[in-house]
């Protein structure tokens, strides 16, 4: 009887063997289907190796294309003692022959020779029942087994912490890992899955940061911006801005939208066409690459894990990002690096070779955890970078992002869409997140916490709270792209200083704002500004529900004749040291406004509109249901 150990596939004390098809008659090499006493062996066929040169090589083996293997019922201690049996089918001249080992215990396998010794005749037929039961239990073990190293292979080995999986001797079978957190404080939502990729495979999570610019010459001198730079065989993605001088490129910036998948050594270029018509020779050599703060590679092996989302999402805490803020610069974690990473990351995850325009799809969502994350960049001109069609998503006002208090005072903290690419940027923003700034501290004028010129298509800000200290709320003009649309649904947004919550000027972007409350800081006022300032010669735009205090002004309004600028205004109030809730600036164009269900909140606010139009006159009481839709013209 043959017994099957599920550890060491069969025991120690086995006595018989399954049968092998035939056995060597002389030193063979153990590779390739070969002839063996006239028979030509095909894959899987169990061979008796009795007669190599070296006898520690000698034992059962599984024929192969390739390097022949020992049976998993003959490679390890528990397998073999002396008096192992093995029947041999067939062959020319062996073929009924029984075999046993005639070395002495212990055997090593690998190291002990082993010898083979032809049994007497007479004990053959006996062992013949035996040998084919055996073969039965043979089979089942090596079926086991290889099952056993198919589910290795696809199923995912854990380990405590991102750490301990580079340093881990993880099996070859092994396709799959998971982290428990990613490091020894175990942050909530920080483990993470990786799958084995090729050796040289780039990583999706990184990027390039630096390369070497071959000028070339005869191109038309200028700034061009969101140029693709193309060449390389694995990455894309990467926009930049090119200067041209002398005819030669000599600068390019790529900050805000950097790409993914590139290599050391990947040679871009662009068309003519993008940056003047005419010159040749440019070519970007890349020399550096990001660390990739999710995928690794093991210091063990040089194995290559690639991070991928397990969560339907990625999460900022599995690139490294912790929410630790209390009270404190000083003493939380710096998560500028980690969550502009994984917002990068995000952007490969969405425009493929179809973009969602012909049926393919584009769009993602990156999640922060419960708690402050502190954010902080030195460069005096890099915002933390909202990527085209990518969210960031929090957990419903359980999530802020908190700017560190020396962060430039002429510098957005955050921008949605690439600022630099001067088309449009779709699907992005924030949702369900705090932004928040200290006050007393100094802001350059026109600095704001969220700066946005290309956001839309589905772009915008939903259920985020704003503290700004004295930077102002929120920056949107210009729109490139064209006609299309941007939206701002409940929005709270506290400032003080010289900046407005919200500023805007476009040319045809229709701009959705619903549900807001503004105000100064709960123990001051803001008394140097207006609440929401509109400029420009064009867009359309829609104020519902917004209630405004604490300032000089709600609305100052000065949308002059151009474009034919449209703006309606329904369900606003005005509170506490507002003048006015509307203020029409002599440059507006009259008529160019609705208004409908206006008041000053109990008289809190001392009149409605201001009118600043030519002629204009002002009104103190509030428009009523019953009034219908008022108009200003003057």
């Amino acid at each position: 009887m043959t017994i099957v150990d599920r550890r060491y596939s069969v025991a120690e004390g086995t006595a018989v063997k399954a049968p092998c098809r035939v056995a060597t008659t002389a030193n063979i090499a153990l590779t390739g289907l070969q002839s063996i006493d006239g028979v030509t062996v095909v894959e899987s066929d169990r061979v008796l190796v009795k007669d190599q040169s070296t006898g520690a090589d000698n034992g059962i083996y599984s024929a192969s294309s390739g390097n022949w293997l020992r049976t998993r019922d003959f490679d390890g201690a528990y397998d073999i003692v002396q008096g192992t049996r093995i029947f041999v089918t067939g062959g020319a001249t062996l073929a009924g022959n029984e075999y046993y080992v005639s070395t002495a215990n212990p055997i090593t396998v690998g190291s002990t020779s082993i010898a083979f010794t032809q049994m007497p005749a007479s004990g053959i037929a006996a062992s013949v029942a035996a040998a084919t039961a055996a073969a039965a239990a043979a089979i089942a073990a090596e079926a086991s087994a290889t099952a056993s190293a198919s589910l290795l292979g696809n199923s995912a080995h854990n380990y405590d912490t991102r750490a301990s999986a580079i340093a881990a001797t993880i099996p070859v079978g092994v396709n799959f890992v998971r982290t428990l957190a990613y490091d020894t404080d175990f942050i909530p939502d920080s483990g993470a899955t990786f799958k084995r990729v090729p050796a040289g495979t780039a990583f999706t999570d990184t990027w390039p940061t630096a390369g070497t610019i071959a000028g070339g010459s005869g191109y038309t001198d200028g700034t061009y911006y969101g140029i693709p730079l193309s060449g390389s065989a694995t990455g894309s993605g990467l926009y930049a801005t090119v200067t041209v001088s002398g005819g030669a490129v000599t600068a390019l910036d790529y900050y805000a939208m950097p790409g993914n998948s590139f290599k050391i050594g990947d040679v871009l270029t662009c068309s003519n066409a993008s940056i003047g018509g005419t010159g040749s020779g440019f070519t970007y050599t890349l020399t550096t690459i990001s660390t990739p703060l999710a995928s690794f590679v093991n210091t063990v092996d040089n194995s290559r894990w690639q991070y991928m989302t397990s969560k339907g999402f990625p999460h900022v805490n599995e690139f490294g990002a912790r929410a630790d803020w209390i009270g404190t610069d000083a003493s939380a974690t710096n998560n500028f690096t980690s969550i502009q990473a994984a917002l990068f990351f995000s952007v490969n995850k969405n425009f493929g070779t179809v973009n969602f325009d012909g049926g393919g799809y584009a769009g993602n969502i990156v999640k922060c955890g419960v708690g402050t994350y502190m954010i902080n960049h030195t460069s005096s001109s890099i915002s933390l970078i909202i990527p085209n069609g990518v969210y960031l998503e929090g957990m419903s006002g359980g999530s802020t992002l908190k700017v560190h208090d020396s962060w430039n005072a002429a510098t957005h903290c955050f921008c949605i869409g690439n600022p630099n690419a001067h088309f449009a940027n779709f699907r992005c923003g924030f949702r369900y997140m705090e932004l928040f700034f200290p006050r007393g501290i100094s802001a350059a004028s026109g600095t704001y916490m969220v700066y946005s010129n290309n956001a839309q298509d589905g772009g915008g800000m939903e259920h985020v709270y704003i503290y700004t200290g004295q930077r102002g709320g929120i920056r949107y003009e210009i729109g490139y792209g064209g006609a299309s649309t941007v939206h701002f649904h409940q929005m709270s947004i506290s400032c003080e200083g010289a900046n407005p919550a919200f500023h805007c000027t476009v040319g045809t972007t229709l701009v959705d704002c619903r549900n807001w409350s503004i105000g100064a800081p709960s123990s001051g006022t803001n008394d140097t500004v207006d609440a929401i300032v509109l400029t420009g010669t064009g867009g359309m735009y829609s104020f519902e529900n917004i209630h405004m205090e604490g300032y000089p002004n709600g609305f100052l309004i000065v949308l002059a004749a151009g474009n034919q600028p449209m703006a309606s205004f329904k369900n606003i109030s005005g509170g506490l040291h507002l003048d006015y809730v509307f203020t029409l600036d002599s440059a507006n164009d009259p008529g160019n406004c609705s208004f409908e269900r206006c008041n000053t909140n109990n008289g809190l606010a001392l009149g409605l509109v201001l009118n600043g139009q030519a002629s204009g006159v002002n009104r103190l009481t509030n428009i009523e249901p019953k009034d219908g839709i008022v108009f200003f013209n003057p």
